[in-house]
């Protein structure tokens, strides 16, 4: 399982809190982005007409695993994509440094 942090900053944010609305807009856009960006990597196109494949929604899933207390970072796991066909003939991720903004 790889895990991610997504730090969030703004204005609805307090204390750490989050608005539900704000966590669900986040969220709104976390499952978009997702699914466009592994869809770009395995098809070469984010997008297209039509209903997603199949295999779209279990390759760009992930779980939140909590809000850390008192702060607003995201903890997020997701699965390593793995499976026969065109999952397991290319890398789906080139590895990120991490950078403090």
């Amino acid at each position: 399982m790889t895990h991610y942090q997504l730090r969030i900053h703004g204005p609805g944010i307090h204390d750490g809190r989050l608005a539900g609305s704000v966590m669900s807009e986040i969220l709104r856009l976390l499952v978009d982005g997702t699914r466009r960006v592994v869809r770009l990597r395995v098809e070469g196109r984010s997008t297209a007409r039509g209903p997603a494949p199949a295999w779209l929604a279990l390759a760009a899933d992930f779980e939140v695993v909590a809000l850390t207390p008192g702060s607003a970072v995201l903890r997020l796991e997701a699965q390593e994509i793995t499976g026969p066909g065109l999952l397991d003939q290319i890398g789906m991720f080139d590895p990120l440094e991490e950078t403090e903004s």
